[in-house]
């Protein structure tokens, strides 16, 4: 008799442990549908207005106090994020900086650690600490991890390369080795990558590169 209660016993247990994460993923795709519905059409089309992107961010924060590791979830939450991080100016109101790139931090260091190999958050995070306080090494540790994990994806790599144009010439320095190897990879393949696109090189930007890699006048590639 009790060996024949133990599996229905075992059973019982987990048809209800299904339902409660059957209901958990409902209930996070009902209290998150707005934030993800609106994500997909600012990264899709953008014109998305302020207010609705202001709207979602309280959505956005919950996602890792929720501890929330679906990709999907991870971005939509950074794109509202990020968007409402644009919007804001630190010379007219710093404290609303503050707390928008502070919760931009928080984010990603929660994806990251839902997802450690994935190099365009390692990218958001270094524009982040840059804009917060630029470290040469970190910033150089940052990018090496986003060119490790993303390589060659066009759309990562670009943005490598316009954040390339932003850096101190003592963060080029230290992370020049990074630098070179995307240097390389967008010289190498400019059908797909169309480095014409790109904005004009900085001069710290051919300072900070080894003589074989030296951008020529003022272009990306050598001809």
């Amino acid at each position: 008799m009790l060996s024949g209660r133990i599996p229905r016993a075992a059973l019982g247990v987990f048809f209800i442990a299904i339902l409660l994460i059957a209901f958990g993923e409902l209930r996070e795709r009902y209290v998150y549908a707005d934030l993800l519905r609106i994500a997909r059409q600012a990264d899709a089309r953008g014109g998305i207005s302020p207010e609705t992107i202001r709207d979602q961010v309280v959505y956005a924060r919950r996602i890792p106090q929720d501890r929330i590791c679906k990709s999907d979830f991870l971005k939509a939450g950074a794109v509202i994020l990020l968007q409402d991080l644009d919007l804001q100016n630190p010379d007219e109101n710093y404290e609303d900086w503050a707390s928008a790139i502070s919760s931009v931090e928080i984010f990603l260091i929660h994806s990251l650690r839902c997802s450690p190999s994935d190099g365009n958050m390692w990218l958001r995070l270094a524009m982040v600490r840059q804009q917060i306080a630029e470290q040469p090494m970190e910033v150089a540790r940052l990018l090496k991890l986003s060119q490790h994990y993303a390589p060659a994806e066009a759309g990562i790599l670009k943005a490598r390369m316009r954040f390339w144009n932003k850096l101190s010439p003592a963060s080029l320095v230290a992370a020049r080795a990074t630098l070179e190897i995307d240097m390389r990879i967008i010289c190498e393949d400019k059908t797909k990558l169309t480095y014409h696109s790109l904005p004009q090189p900085s001069k710290a930007m051919r300072s900070a590169l080894s003589s074989n890699m030296a951008v020529q006048n003022g272009t990306w590639c050598r001809k």
